[in-house]
């Protein structure tokens, strides 16, 4: 039983890459940055619609949706960009300080917040979907009351 652990410790370790590891967190967290300034358009987007905006329930679907890109820009983002800010911060630890725990839990993290992220992922392309869907719809509307006039 000893053998099989001790195999699976090494196997884990052989497929541990710190620099492949560490380059794809710098690409998360530019991933990030670029869904902040994304996230912060589509904010700009609801703010215009808000203009044309004449019905009760347009509106109310507006405030709806114009809270959940705020509450996903000022937590879900920012707790995101600051899990994978520390997921970096470790690397520069495990320079220092080279130990096989060390190793396996900076790719236990990897892991976990590469899952995380792929929630995170999910989530903003539901809410973009959504966003999306209700701005074609109000623009079309507009667009059909402007000819009626």
């Amino acid at each position: 039983m000893e053998t099989l652990t001790t195999t699976f410790a090494k196997e884990s370790r052989l497929q541990f890459n710190p620099h492949d590891i560490y380059i794809s967190t710098i690409e998360w967290l530019s991933e990030l940055e670029f869904s902040k300034t994304e996230l912060s358009l589509l904010s700009k987007l609801l703010d215009k619609s808000f203009l044309r905006a004449h019905k009760q329930q347009e509106y109310c679907e507006l405030l709806r949706l114009d809270k959940r890109v705020k509450l996903f820009l000022n937590y879900t983002l920012r707790d995101m960009q600051r899990k994978i800010a520390e997921h970096e911060k470790h690397f520069v630890l495990l320079d220092e300080n080279i130990f096989t725990q060390d190793e396996q839990f900076i790719h236990d993290e990897h892991k976990e917040n590469e899952s995380c992220l792929t929630e995170f992922r999910n989530d903003l392309n539901k809410l973009k979907n959504e966003l999306f869907h209700f701005v074609e719809g109000e623009w079309k509307s507009a667009t059909t009351r402007n000819f009626a006039l």
